[in-house]
C-alpha cells in the first residue's frame, strides 16, 4: 500500500469517526432527549386523563357532598348563625349531661366568613365523650381546631374540655 492510499484511508477513517461523533453529539443525543421528554409528557398526560376520569366517575358523590356542605353551612345572617350554634351547643350539653362553663364566639371576616368559637364544659369522661360524639355527628359544617382535656380533681374523675371550633358561612352566589 502506498503512502497516498494510506493517507487517504486514514483521512476517510478520521472523517467517518468525526462524522459519527458529530452525529452522536448533534443528532442522536438531542433526538433521544426529545424522545425521553416526549415520553415523560405523554405519561404525565395519561395520569391527568386517568385522574380526570376518576373525578368524572365521582361527580355525583362530589356534587352530593358539596350540596350537603352548602345546606349545612351556617346562615349568612350573623344573629341566625349564632342562634343556631348556641342552640346546638345547648342541645349537645343537655344530651351529654355535662356542665356548661363558657363559650367565646368570634366572627372572622377575611376571604371567607367564619364563626370561631371556644366552648368550655366540665364532666366525667362519659359525658365529655357523648358531647364530642354529638358534636361530630352534627350535620352542621363545623371543624375542630383544638381539643384540650384537663383533670379538675386529683383522681381524674372530673374533667374539663376546651373545644376550639369554627363554622364556615357560605354566601349564596350573587345574581348578575
Amino acid at each position: 500500500m502506498t503512502g497516498d492510499k494510506r493517507q487517504n484511508l486514514l483521512a476517510i477513517g478520521a472523517g467517518v469517526a468525526v462524522a459519527i461523533l458529530a452525529g452522536d453529539h448533534f443528532v442522536w443525543e438531542p433526538l433521544s432527549k426529545a424522545w425521553s421528554d416526549r415520553s415523560a409528557t405523554i405519561a404525565d398526560y395519561h395520569k391527568k386523563i386517568d385522574r380526570g376520569r376518576q373525578v368524572l366517575g365521582r361527580e355525583q358523590a362530589v356534587r352530593d357532598h358539596w350540596e350537603n356542605m352548602r345546606t349545612n353551612a351556617l346562615p349568612n345572617d350573623t344573629s341566625a348563625a349564632e342562634a343556631l350554634v348556641f342552640s346546638s351547643i345547648n342541645d349537645w350539653i343537655r344530651d351529654s349531661g355535662a356542665t356548661f362553663t363558657s363559650v367565646k364566639p368570634q366572627w372572622k371576616h377575611d376571604d371567607n366568613t367564619t364563626f370561631d368559637c371556644r366552648i368550655d364544659i366540665a364532666g366525667d369522661i362519659r359525658q365529655l365523650s357523648k358531647f364530642l360524639y354529638d358534636f361530630e355527628k352534627s350535620p352542621l359544617a363545623f371543624k375542630v381546631d383544638m381539643v384540650e382535656v384537663t383533670a379538675r380533681d386529683t383522681a381524674g374523675q372530673q374533667l374539663a374540655l376546651g373545644l376550639q371550633m369554627n363554622g364556615l358561612v357560605i354566601s349564596p352566589p350573587t345574581q348578575q
